[in-house]
């Protein structure tokens, strides 16, 4: 009886759902999903930060009933989200990003498939699911994987694909001038709309942290709550490593022992670090916590609630820079390992 009563609720509902559909000029979305779990929450996430959709829709949380659940709101073009359920401060699945069109369409998730691009019966994730992810898969290094981007996007210049590709990655890697050619060659329709227009920005700050550039001389705090420009801080060393980091990141903490062992072994020749926190005011305790039971005797500065980072498009952490001592951009988005080999290399 409780499953009939279920079955007629949804038709209803669907019912419902597609009467507005008809009478509205708005593009209403109703995402109909299952997944192989009988209770919990799940929230759908916007891709990108919440830049490039309206306010309203960057973040919906809804509750899974018998391993079905229901997400509906409006959008102004195909957008790529995420779905995400946590268990306290675990995330206990996690998709790979997948496109809402607008209308009705079916997901199905599987809870133990995380970060896997999940079924939805619309085109655009079809096409993510069957034909671009497989070949994008295929590429086994980035002159293959960059001459497929710029293919695909030349033969398919409508693709919403490739604009959501470039949203998802671009907070990930920091800037490549592969985006700006990637944008370039995508239609002027998608250019003009909000994810697209939003795009082109975020691509013109990101553009500022390029390899070759001076590092923007953002304004930071001192731990005396003193400002100080970043670039007054980089002088007299060899090679400067700027770390954008916030006091809950957990990945940020956990390089933390390795940068101390680099730190320790590269100062004196030449080598420094400088900590740009993006706590926001009620986590500055929790900061200058995390400064002195680590023990972290680099130079720490805060960027109060990622103020002056969030402009050149830093909203991965931890994200880190590698200057010369001009304060020119050496490698952005150095990874530990390469950081490691770097300092070995040239200041032994």
């Amino acid at each position: 009886m409780k499953l009939k009563k279920f079955a007629v609720s949804c038709i209803i509902f669907v019912l419902s759902e597609t009467i507005v559909l008809a009478q509205s000029n708005k593009a209403f979305f109703l995402l109909r999903g299952s997944i192989n779990i009988d209770s919990a929450q799940i929230s759908l996430i916007a891709v990108g930060d919440g830049i490039y959709t309206p306010p309203n829709i960057n973040k919906r949380s809804t509750t899974i009933k018998q391993g079905r659940f229901y997400f509906q709101d409006s959008l102004l073009q195909p957008t790529a989200f995420k779905l995400r359920i946590e268990k306290g401060l675990k995330t206990v699945y996690l998709s790979s990003f997948f496109i809402i069109e607008p209308g009705v369409q079916n997901i199905e998730c599987n809870i133990d498939s995380i970060k896997e691009i999940p079924y939805v019966n619309n085109a655009t994730t079809l096409e993510l699911k069957y034909h671009f992810q497989p070949l994008f898969n295929i590429a086994d290094n980035q002159n293959s994987l960059h001459k497929f981007l710029l293919e695909y996007t030349k033969n398919n210049p409508n693709s919403n694909i490739i604009l959501w590709n470039i949203i998802h990655a671009l907070p990930q890697s920091s800037y490549l001038p592969l985006y700006d050619s990637l944008y370039n060659n995508i239609s002027d329709s998608l250019k003009n709309t909000y994810a697209g227009i939003n795009l082109a920005n975020q691509l013109r700050l990101a553009r500022a942290t390029a390899i070759g550039n001076i590092f923007p001389n953002i304004v930071l705090l001192t731990k005396e709550n003193k400002n100080i420009k970043l670039l007054d801080a980089t002088q007299g060393n060899k090679y400067i490593l700027i770390d954008f980091w916030f006091s809950h990141c957990f990945p940020c903490l956990n390089n933390m022992n390795d940068l101390k062992i680099l730190y320790d072994t590269y100062r004196a020749k030449g080598f420094e670090i400088i900590g740009i926190s993006i706590d926001d005011a009620t986590n500055i305790y929790n900061w200058k916590n995390v400064i002195q039971e680590r023990g972290l005797r680099w130079k720490n500065y805060l960027d109060l609630a990622g103020l002056a980072s969030s402009p050149l498009s830093i909203l991965s952490f931890p994200t880190y820079f590698l200057l010369d001592k001009e304060s020119k951009i050496i490698e952005n988005n150095i990874s530990i390992k390469d950081l490691q080999y770097f300092l070995a290399k040239n200041l032994n």
